[in-house]
């Protein structure tokens, strides 16, 4: 794929959440050396493979530079719909340059999503690296569960806490499992499935990761 030159200098000045390839060249991403760009996906990654997205209708919740939005739209998804509380330029700038039709819809927030979809209308969600920044963070997985189809799958991801097997969430501030002044809270597997559980999934699988300590669950 031939990049606009100006548009990979643009890059390189820009700060960008995932590491995108572009073909010629990859945004930067967020992690400094020696961390791989975009490890906080590799769960969904890994589990997505085995589903078959040819047409179906799919939603990318906090999608920031929209790394899984693209992805979804590369592996057949026939449409794909990607939220943010923020509008990135390197979302839309991303979208522009690999010719993608998604639709995107900044400023939208888990508690906009019922009011912005209809019941039913998605076969899969993603919901990656949000919870953790919600004072209410069990309401993503009911939400959730009012636009998805029945059958549909949602994955969630989020930071965890590894060293406990009891159905709990930690308060960050208290704690200071994850250093950033936007993670309020830092669940356990078993409150995340057990989240999942009580929103009317089935949980289907896990995967889990250290060196950051995140954890994406799927269900039905």
């Amino acid at each position: 794929m031939q990049v606009d030159r100006d548009f990979e200098q643009e890059c390189a000045d820009t700060r960008w959440f995932h590491s995108v390839d572009f073909g010629e060249f990859a945004s930067s991403g967020r992690f400094r050396p020696g961390t791989p760009q975009n490890i906080t996906l590799y769960g969904f990654m890994d589990l997505v493979q085995d589903v078959d997205l040819k047409g179906k209708t799919v939603l990318d919740i906090g999608a920031v530079d929209g790394l899984a939005s693209f992805g979804m739209k590369a592996l057949g998804a026939e449409k794909v719909h990607a939220t943010d509380s923020v509008d990135k330029i390197t979302f839309r700038k991303g979208r522009e340059v690999l010719g993608l039709d998604i639709d995107y819809h900044p400023n939208t927030q888990i508690k906009d999503i019922k009011s912005t979809f209809s019941p039913g209308s998605f076969d899969l969600i993603l919901c990656a690296g949000v919870i953790y920044h919600m004072l209410h963070p069990a309401s993503a997985f009911f939400e959730c569960r009012k636009i998805i189809k029945d059958g549909g799958l949602l994955f969630m991801e989020s930071p965890y806490y590894p060293d406990e097997e009891k159905a709990a969430i930690f308060v960050n501030s208290e704690t200071e499992m994850v250093p950033e002044a936007y993670t309020y809270s830092v669940p356990t597997k078993a409150a995340i499935t057990g989240l999942m559980k009580l929103a009317g999934f089935d949980v289907l699988a896990a995967r889990t990761l250290s060196a950051p300590d995140r954890i994406t669950i799927l269900g039905r």
